[in-house]
């Protein structure tokens, strides 16, 4: 089995990972009160995690599976979008780590 296959079968089980992270957190997040509503919240902000991750990964085994194509075009341009979503990564994140860690960087 190819890597990008393993990685295909991975986002399946990581996308129903993600929608049980979703529902089960909007439950308890309505029907829990006290210290568990903490739960909750992280059980929902680990569902919104997983599921900026799921594209990206997506697009991992996209670059994988078209490396290999004689015009690999939609390798090329996997490697574009990869390349978009790290620069965002980076351009949000550098000033929060500015701002932390002021004159260190």
């Amino acid at each position: 089995m190819s890597t990008a296959a393993l990685i295909r079968s991975s986002l399946r089980q990581a996308l129903a990972a993600t929608s049980a992270c979703l529902g089960l957190g909007l439950v308890m997040f309505f029907l829990v009160k006290g210290p568990a509503a903490e739960a909750a919240i992280a059980l929902l902000w680990t569902g919104l995690g997983l599921l900026v991750l799921v594209p990206v990964f997506n697009v991992v085994a996209v670059l994988l599976d078209e490396r290999r194509k004689t015009p690999p075009t939609f390798a090329w341009v996997a490697a574009a979008v990869l390349a978009l979503l790290v620069w965002t990564v980076i351009e949000k994140i550098w000033p929060v780590l500015v701002a932390r860690f002021g004159g260190v960087l």
